[in-house]
């Protein structure tokens, strides 16, 4: 199939050490984006997770994992977690931008944005936080359950937001996970651009094992308009976080934006307040 061999030649561009998933372009074995791997005690391995689609925005968005034994050298089948599939007709609702944490007992909660059938910034980023576990590595899931999140000025329909979560949430020196997402204003502003902003999300009592719905989450920054980079007259562009702890116990958070290098913020309080964003800069002060 040609694109097949368009794929196979782009492997040979990057000579990776390790290819862990070649998409067979059948069924929903096509386009993926948005990997994460994690390292699950446990299971004595490492597994990972992805979104696919026929291509990114077809409408037909779904969770994959795989699971290696051998530090990432050979990988397991790419199995079908929850989501949309291309052989369905785009009927059943899409499962956006899944990622994962894993407690210390080994549960694995695998969230995720479920579509329903409001749509206001895109198809592919209206949805609701939503989440499935697993206690047995992946092999079988739970039901879906819905995890409210803040609702911020820019929302309008409550748990129906416009969110993507970029990175895999970190568990810092506090033992508690901490992820960041980008919040796309509501299309009922009237912004003329994408307007955006960040939040962060603390899952305090993962290792309990919880029921998803039972997550008790501290929501931050304490001011509810998140992470801004402001553009034009009212308008904020500031999109996937990035997020790492310093060795003095800081927060770094890298951001994207559209002013064409590359934004960071600082956090003293662990994501209560955070620095505005400012250009990261080299030795002479030139922007990246």
């Amino acid at each position: 199939m040609h694109e097949q061999k368009i794929l196979d030649r782009h492997i040979t561009f990057t000579n990776p050490d390790y290819v862990m998933y070649v998409p067979k372009y059948k069924d929903y074995e096509s386009d993926n984006v948005h990997l994460h791997v994690v390292d699950h005690p446990q299971f004595g391995g490492l597994i990972a997770f992805w979104t696919q689609s026929t291509i990114e925005g077809a409408g037909d968005n779904h969770a994959m994992m795989c699971r290696s034994c051998d530090g990432g050298k050979t990988w397991s089948e790419a199995k079908f977690v929850i989501g949309a599939k291309p052989s369905q007709d785009k009927k059943e609702k899409q499962a956006h931008w899944a990622f994962p944490a894993v407690s210390k007992s080994g549960r694995i909660y695998l969230f995720y944005y479920r579509e329903v059938e409001v749509v206001e910034f895109d198809r592919q980023i209206t949805g609701i936080f939503s989440c499935v576990y697993s206690d047995d590595f992946g092999d079988s899931w739970s039901e879906s359950y819905d995890v409210p999140l803040r609702v911020t000025p820019f929302d309008r329909h409550g748990q129906v937001q416009d969110n993507c979560c970029y990175q895999i949430p970190r568990r810092f020196a506090d033992g508690k996970y901490l992820f960041g997402y980008s919040k796309y204003t509501n299309l009922s502003k009237d912004y003329e651009r994408q307007d955006s902003h960040i939040y962060f999300a603390r899952l305090e009592n993962l290792d309990e094992d919880p029921l998803p719905c039972n997550l008790k989450i501290t929501h931050l920054p304490d001011d509810e308009m998140g992470i801004t980079v402001p553009e034009g007259e009212n308008g904020s562009c500031a999109q996937e976080p990035s997020i790492a702890q310093l060795p003095d116990g800081r927060l770094i958070c890298t951001l994207r934006n559209i002013r064409g290098s590359v934004y960071y913020t600082v956090s003293d309080d662990m994501g209560h307040t955070w620095r505005q964003p400012e250009a990261m800069c080299f030795d002479d002060g030139s922007p990246i």
